[in-house]
């Protein structure tokens, strides 16, 4: 009776187990997606016209990074990587428009 309890109770996990298994969501490849990238215009600042910094935050990824978020007059957003590092900016900005 014990023996048959057992069994019955490991086939209703090993079904249970395998139904709750879900295939996990793909990932874009880095560097694809749908924010667009704009080119800093000078390598050493940031343009005025990107409007005023409005956060930062280290990237959780490389602690050297620091992300630096501005927006403009429009609300649109744009994110600048500075390392720490080598103290220099990162050419490719990320801008993200609101519409």
């Amino acid at each position: 009776m014990l023996g048959r309890g057992i069994i019955c109770l490991s086939l209703s996990f090993a079904v249970l187990l395998s139904v709750s298994c879900t295939q996990m969501p793909e990932w874009a490849p880095p560097g694809e997606g749908n924010i667009a990238f704009e080119k800093l215009p000078e390598k050493d600042s940031i343009p005025l016209k990107w409007g005023k910094l409005v956060s930062t935050n280290i990237d959780p990824n490389a602690s050297y990074l620091c992300h630096l978020w501005f927006q403009d007059e429009n609300g649109s957003l744009r994110m600048a990587d500075y390392d720490y590092r080598t103290n220099k900016l990162s050419l490719n900005a990320r801008l993200i428009t609101r519409k």
